[in-house]
């Protein structure tokens, strides 16, 4: 198991896994963990959730240990026995800049930042958990909560349920 114990669940802290031409593939028991929520009340629910609360099934989970992937022309193939949470996925020519660029023009001062994307047609991302839970996202921290992902994106939990975004958060608040 890869970061089984971890409480992180935001930075790259739990480890960052870049390949920028090539194939990487994890087989393990678990990557991460994933703790289901119960309960009758919104802090242990999604918060995306519209049915009655039922406090035998869990619509919410606490998601640590993931790995940050940034592939470029690069398929990444994951599969556990387990639980299996990835933090978020990223294009390594868009990552965040340390250093940007000051300009001014008409004399307006400004920063520009320049990005391009390694990401092609052959960019995949295949997640398979064969007994345990999956979320394919747990950094919530989008600026328009939308997740961008390579063309390809497979994620399957064979025996358990998929926990993404907030219902994947480590501390969730009520609407």
């Amino acid at each position: 198991a890869v970061n089984p114990g971890s409480q992180l669940a935001s930075g790259h802290l739990n480890g960052a896994v870049v390949n920028l031409r090539g194939h990487v593939q994890l087989t393990g028991g678990a990557l991460g963990s994933l703790t289901l929520r119960y309960g009758n009340q919104p802090q242990n629910q999604s918060p995306s959730e519209v049915r009655a609360y039922d406090p035998m099934r869990s619509t919410s989970a606490a998601a640590a240990g993931g790995w940050s992937l940034l592939p470029g022309d690069a398929t990444f193939s994951l599969a556990t026995r387990g639980d299996l949470v990835l933090q978020d996925v990223a294009d390594p020519g868009r990552a965040p800049q340390m250093n940007v660029w000051t300009y001014e023009k008409d004399g307006n001062v400004g920063i520009g930042q320049s990005w391009f994307s390694l990401w092609t047609d052959r960019t995949a991302i295949d997640l398979f958990s064969a007994g345990g839970n999956l979320t394919p996202l747990t950094d919530t921290t989008e600026s328009d909560m939308a997740a961008v992902y390579p063309t390809t994106l497979r994620a399957v939990a064979a025996n358990g349920s998929l926990y993404y975004g907030r219902a994947s958060a480590l501390n969730v608040s009520p609407l």
